[in-house]
């Protein structure tokens, strides 16, 4: 699951918790099973090891690190093609040259 399809899991799950929090209200009056939804919905994503953190979950830090990796490689393509080309342009100016100078 990559971060953005985990953080719309996220706020979907969200969402069904305060529609159920808003029905709950709306039965008995918001007393006592709003406050009790409310605190299901504060332990459920707190977790047990806390709030998420995008920045310091591990599969986005192996998310992060392969786009990373991804980048790098493509950047290398693109020199490589660079030099290619400019060889291909030398290669044709000495070809040039050579038919000049054979003249």
């Amino acid at each position: 699951m990559t971060h953005s399809e985990a953080a719309a899991f996220e706020e979907a799950e969200l969402h069904a918790c305060l529609g159920r929090l808003e029905e709950a209200a709306a039965d008995d009056g918001g007393r006592g099973r709003r406050a009790a939804e409310r605190q299901r919905v504060v332990q459920m994503l707190a977790g047990p090891g806390g709030p998420y953190a995008p920045g310091t979950g591990a599969v986005v830090q192996e998310e992060l690190t392969e786009d990373g990796r991804r980048e790098e490689a493509e950047q290398w393509r693109r020199q490589e093609q660079r030099v290619a080309d400019r060889a291909e342009e030398l290669f044709r100016l000495v070809a040039l040259a050579d038919s000049i100078a054979a003249c």
